[in-house]
């Protein structure tokens, strides 16, 4: 019998990392750069496209079934990394 495991199941679960981003690392910095990519992208309307987003969306469509708009894409990285 298993207690104190639950399970939360979200659209936007691949940007979940096992790795320690709380530390000062590549991967805390990645991931800032991939909401500032983000954010840019969402206030411009598009209109800048960073290189960190584009790589990102890039790999989720080739994982993952569901197939969102860049525009999409942005507001979930978003709503991931509050």
């Amino acid at each position: 019998m298993l207690t104190g495991i639950g399970f939360i199941y979200t659209t936007v679960g691949p940007f979940i990392s096992t790795s320690d981003a709380t530390e000062d690392s590549p991967s805390k910095h990645y991931a800032q750069a991939l909401k500032d990519d983000a954010s840019a992208y969402l206030a411009t309307d598009g209109d800048h496209d960073g290189s960190v987003l584009e790589s990102e969306w890039r790999k989720y469509l080739e994982q993952y079934p569901h197939q969102p708009s860049k525009e999409e894409f942005a507001r979930m990285v978003l709503a991931t990394y509050q």
